[in-house]
């Protein structure tokens, strides 16, 4: 697989993620930190450093950060393996109702396509207004979310971009977070 470089206000470079068979683009700068758990795994970088506590993926969520990163800006990759078994009704309508989320304003076209070179491939995704809301006994601010949701229905699994950064730093952000998002390139055969 091969990326293709666009014009960002970041320095990006290739960055392979064996784990998930997926290459991608990140900001030669910014703080990493890789975490797997139970059947998913995560990737999340920002340029604000990250806390000690690992990236999961809840089942029947999305990537859900350390309350301590959850005001920060953050580029995320992850995957969940064997989704049928945590959601019934199967990849695509996980993706689907992870777009309908009652804490998701969407602020945009909804992205929705079927890759013509794999049936099995579909995404769904666009650009959200998140937060406002405290979970738990953690507030958080209200965020921009750049995000597409790859379902892999032959594979049973399912691939989650999402950049994210309050809303007043979105102007600061956007075209990176589009190029970071739409450059990860998965490997559809797994």
């Amino acid at each position: 697989m091969t990326i293709d470089q666009k014009e960002t206000a970041l320095r990006l470079v290739p960055k392979s993620l064996p784990s998930i068979h997926a290459e991608i683009l990140v900001p030669d700068t910014w703080n990493a930190r890789e975490s797997e758990a139970n059947n998913s795994y995560a990737f999340t970088m920002s340029p604000d450093q990250l806390a000690k506590t690992p990236t999961v993926i809840l089942d029947k969520r999305t990537i859900i950060t350390s309350s301590k990163d959850a005001n920060k800006t953050l580029f995320q990759v992850g995957a969940i393996d064997n989704l049928s078994a945590l959601y019934k009704a199967g990849v695509f309508d996980y993706a689907e109702n992870l777009m309908k989320s009652p804490f998701m304003k969407l602020r945009g076209p909804l992205i929705r396509r079927r890759d013509t070179n794999n049936r099995f491939l579909f995404t769904v995704g666009g650009l959200f207004e998140t937060g406002g809301t405290p979970m738990g006994n953690v507030a958080f601010k209200p965020k921009m979310n750049y995000m597409e949701v790859t379902g892999n229905e032959r594979t049973d699994k399912l691939y989650i971009v999402n950049f994210e950064t309050l809303v007043k730093n979105w102007g600061q952000y956007e075209a990176d977070a589009k190029t970071l998002v739409q450059s990860v390139k998965l490997d559809p055969t797994f």
